[in-house]
């Protein structure tokens, strides 16, 4: 680029650049992703920027079971594939049963089950949301459970947000 030869100028003509050793590279933009000249520093040195995150998809995922047994029932959510991470925006679940014990909501990663959300006697016809944002990467579930089932009720979860690819 002519004229810049200090990395402290600002130059924003064109596009989006930035300072590569003793040189000015034009950032590359495709889908929303930058790439070509993704660097930056790490301490002393000028190296490739290990992760880029991109949205690829929307998440949507609806589970039930109809007429369940008497007992502790859940519905299991899939995982995000290799080289994903799911954000989850908004999960709610609910029963046709008069009156639930309640709904409990947990994310099982490597640590196990951990437990998000317990919302206690719902009431009839109620449904409830889990509330926050829920990152969930390869091998990470959600996990809906209805404790104290009576017996021929239908349970209900489902769950949306995005799907974000992840480039190494």
């Amino acid at each position: 680029m002519p004229g810049i030869t200090n990395p402290a100028e600002v130059y924003f003509k064109d596009g989006i650049w930035a300072w590569a050793t003793n040189t000015w590279e034009k950032l590359i933009s495709s889908g929303g992703i930058l790439y070509n000249a993704l660097h930056g520093w790490d301490g002393d040195s000028w190296q490739k920027l290990p992760m880029v995150w991109g949205y690829s998809d929307r998440y949507v995922q609806a589970l039930s079971s109809l007429g369940v047994a008497a007992g502790t029932r859940a519905l299991t959510f899939t995982s995000p594939s290799a080289g994903e991470v799911w954000v989850i925006t908004h999960w709610v679940t609910w029963t046709s049963a008069a009156t639930p014990a309640s709904f409990n909501f947990y994310l099982h990663n490597t640590a196990g089950y951990q437990q998000l959300q317990k919302s206690p006697n719902p009431g009839a016809n109620t449904s409830v949301v889990c509330e926050g944002e829920i990152i969930l990467k390869a091998t990470d579930y959600l996990y809906a459970e209805f404790p104290s089932c009576a017996g021929g009720e239908d349970i209900y979860s489902s769950a949306c947000g995005y799907k974000m690819k992840i480039a190494e």
